[in-house]
C-alpha cells in the first residue's frame, strides 16, 4: 500500500490516492490541507484515523526530508568557485 500524490507540490498540502490493503482495486482519496487530514475510507469515518492517512503522512515527511537534504547539499556559488580554483 503506497500513497501517490495527485495534486499539490512536494512536501505541501494536496490530494493523494492510497490503495486499500483489504479491498483489491479500491483506492481511497486522502486530503492533507490546512485543517489536517481526511480520508474517505470507512475506518477513518469510524475512528478518525486510518492506515491510508498514515501512508500520506509518511510520504509528505519523506518529501520534506528530501527537500531539506537537497538544500543542505546545495553549494553556494563561492564554494563552487573555490572547488574549481583549487
Amino acid at each position: 500500500m503506497t500513497a501517490v500524490r495527485l495534486t499539490g507540490l512536494p512536501a505541501q498540502a494536496g490530494t493523494f490516492g492510497v490503495a486499500s490493503a483489504s479491498r483489491p482495486g479500491v483506492v481511497y482519496r486522502v486530503i492533507w490541507g490546512e485543517i489536517g487530514l481526511w480520508c474517505e475510507c470507512p475506518g477513518y469515518a469510524f475512528r478518525g484515523d486510518c492506515k491510508h492517512a498514515a501512508k500520506v503522512v509518511t510520504l509528505v515527511t519523506t518529501e520534506r526530508d528530501r527537500l531539506e537534504w537537497r538544500e543542505q547539499a546545495r553549494l553556494a556559488p563561492e564554494e563552487i568557485a573555490e572547488l574549481f580554483d583549487a
